[in-house]
């Protein structure tokens, strides 16, 4: 008797370990049991283009499975993306659906429609083909069909929801809901602590920023700002909620062809180099990338100061040789000018008077430049000042440069004591004058005279020529002081000017 009890006993130990250990062996392997659930659940969907690290679950299973490419998504499925990882889904009637990374996605349906559980992460959907339901903490957010693409983000507050369409989305106002309620309690399976790692870490705020930003508004869309010195011009615009930085296009053409980029944390920038006319965008940047469409388009008119030339005429002679001799070719000739604020440099052009053709440029960065001429005449420059792209801000007028050729010929001499000094005149009596000189040349053979009201010769009064080395004036002068000079020519040659004679005239009026 006691040994059969005994065999009994140990066939009942042995039956009761088998049963422990398949139980513990179903424990740590439900997947006997999820795959005879999946047959008879109804498959609502695959899963293409899956990148890295993506789970899923069903709400009656405990345990999170990685995602393999041939899976099936079987309605009630929850779907979850790591850091880097994100799966497209494709829904039965051919609707893609893109899982960004970070989230947690629920996939159901509420009569013939989608539903979107999203206790946070993001989607994109190209094409609605059908309505789609997003469930947020128990309120629907109705999205029609044929509404294009569609990019929609939630953080794990509820009321959360951004979305970004061109369509016009048939819903509640989702921002103005303030309904704070524990995702956990939404989204239970979730709460299942431990079995997708650090949860805390996916349920970070910072990391599901919403990406709907505002354009920026411009504080001033036509800025008028007249240059007098090396200020700043300062481009200003609102804060936008949820920007981190902001993004500035500036160009000198409103199409925006040719941009020069700035990135500031401000709501404001600081232009360091301007030019003539400036045309201006701003975006908003935010989070993950987020960013808003452009602001309207401002215009900031600058009017920078004309150059100023110190010497607008500038005279350089060549004393030739010969009649034959046609003066060094390349010589320079200093010429300066006013600094223009902002300017990057200055170009400075040479025209020929005679063919209105240019024979020479130099760019510089000083404020003056030796200007080369290419041979003997007259010629007209100008000074431009270019921005930093090469486009002009401002100009001087056009200067005049005269490169004589002064040939071997002695300049006369105007001897003291030969002319007289002061003249007297009656009132209606006519006003003949003499002047005379010396030729100190025997290749003289033509003498210019000239009579002006100033040493300078600025204001020339009278200018004459001559075969003989005296000259009478007949034309009528007024009374008053005159100054004179001459020098000898012969064909395109001339001397220098002698030296500079005054003579007086007074009239008795009585």
């Amino acid at each position: 008797m006691n040994f059969f009890e005994n065999k009994q006993n140990r066939v009942i130990t042995v039956v009761c370990l088998l049963i422990a250990i398949i139980c513990a062996y179903f424990m740590q392997n439900d997947s006997l049991f999820r795959g005879s659930r999946s047959l008879s659940s109804e498959t609502i969907g695959s899963f293409e283009q899956l990148r890295k690290d993506v789970r899923k679950k069903n709400i009656a299973n405990y345990f999170w499975d990685d995602l393999k490419p041939k899976d099936l998504l079987i309605e009630g499925d929850s779907v979850f993306t790591g850091a880097e990882s994100s799966v497209t889904v494709k829904l039965s009637n051919g609707q893609l659906i893109v899982v960004a990374p970070n989230s947690l996605i629920k996939f159901s349906y509420k009569g013939k429609k989608m539903v979107l559980d999203i206790p946070y992460g993001g989607v994109q959907l190209e094409n609605v083909v059908d309505d789609i339901i997003i469930a947020d903490c128990g309120e629907n957010l109705d999205l029609n069909k044929d509404q294009g693409s569609i990019s929609l983000k939630k953080s794990e507050k509820c009321g959360s929801v951004k979305i970004d369409t061109k369509s016009v989305v048939n819903a509640k106002n989702f921002e103005e809901r303030k309904t704070k309620k524990d995702i956990a309690t939404t989204f239970d399976e979730v709460a299942e602590t431990g079995v997708l790692g650090q949860i805390e870490k996916f349920f970070d705020a910072a990391s599901v920023t919403p990406t709907s930003l505002s354009a920026p508004h411009l504080e001033n869309k036509d800025i008028k700002y007249e240059v007098s010195g090396e200020n700043p011009q300062v481009l200003k615009w609102s804060v936008v909620d949820g920007a981190k930085s902001y993004e500035v296009d500036v160009s000198n053409t409103p199409d925006f062809i040719q941009v020069d980029p700035f990135k500031t944390n401000a709501n404001q920038l600081t232009l360091k180099k301007l030019s003539n006319n400036m045309f201006y965008r701003v975006r908003a940047v935010g989070f993950e990338k987020a960013i808003s469409s452009n602001s309207e388009i401002g215009q900031l008119t600058v009017t920078f100061p004309r150059i100023k030339m110190d010497k607008l005429k500038v005279t350089k002679e060549y004393k030739a040789k010969n009649p034959r001799d046609r003066g060094i070719a390349g010589t320079a000739v200093d010429v300066s000018w006013s600094k223009v604020p902002y300017a990057d440099k200055y170009v400075i052009e040479l025209i020929d008077k005679k063919s209105k053709k240019p024979v020479r440029k130099t760019i510089t960065r000083e404020l003056a430049s030796a200007l080369e001429v290419p041979r003997t005449g007259k010629y007209s420059y100008q000074v431009r000042a270019l921005d930093t792209r090469g486009r002009d801000i401002s100009s001087s007028d056009v200067g005049e440069v005269v490169y004589n050729k002064v040939f071997n010929i002695l300049a006369p001499l105007i001897q003291e004591g030969i002319n007289d000094k002061f003249y007297f005149f009656q009132k209606n009596a006519a006003k003949y004058v003499w002047l005379k000189w010396l030729s100190q040349s025997e290749e003289a053979r033509k003498f210019r005279v000239e009579i002006a009201r100033d040493k300078d010769f600025s204001a020339i009064v009278q200018s004459s020529f001559t075969a003989k080395p005296k000259l009478l004036v007949t034309e009528q002068v007024d009374a008053g002081e005159y100054f004179w000079r001459v020098r000898s020519e012969e064909g395109e040659n001339y001397s220098s000017w002698s030296n500079t004679e005054m003579f007086k005239i007074q009239i008795n009026n009585n």
